[in-house]
């Protein structure tokens, strides 16, 4: 789930009157009409009311148990370079898996595959101090090097 709808759910939960739109804006800071997106956003991913409107505005519903939402993993898509160089790496090494299937990389990241092939390109420049090569074989993505420079790259 977005930062910012955790936002406006952690809000609407610690407010005992209904709130405008207005107001969740200038605490949020974003635009009333982003407000409204995100209520219609959270109510669509869950399929149920969670936040219910009225004409004074927006609130909670009783009925939903907002704290096992609010604990939702949080976890954000790696949005840069460096963020998808640094999650690439992650599963590689963390996983003790050998190689990576480029297309579910794709899936997960959100991205195509031209955007993997060329991050593994500035992936190769930028750790190239450290002797190793990211390649993709067989659209499974590897990194080649010695076992002392992976751990070097890892430390």
């Amino acid at each position: 789930m977005k930062k910012k709808y955790i936002d406006l759910l952690k809000y609407l939960s610690n407010q005992n009157t209904a709130s405008t739109s207005n107001e969740i804006a200038n605490v949020l800071q974003v635009s009333p009409r982003s407000v409204k997106n995100f209520v219609h956003d959270i109510n669509s991913m869950y399929g149920k009311k969670i936040i219910l409107s009225s004409r004074s505005g927006y609130t909670i519903n009783s009925k939903s148990n907002i704290s096992l939402l609010l604990n939702e993993n949080t976890e954000v898509l790696p949005q840069t370079n460096e963020e998808r160089s640094y999650y690439i790496i992650k599963q590689l090494f963390l996983n003790h898996s050998s190689s990576l299937d480029i297309f579910d990389v794709c899936d997960y990241l959100c991205v195509s595959y031209s955007t993997i092939r060329s991050l593994l390109s500035k992936m190769n420049k930028t750790f190239s101090s450290y002797h190793i090569e990211f390649t993709c074989e067989n659209e499974q993505i590897c990194i080649k090097g010695n076992e002392r420079d992976k751990r070097k790259l890892i430390s």
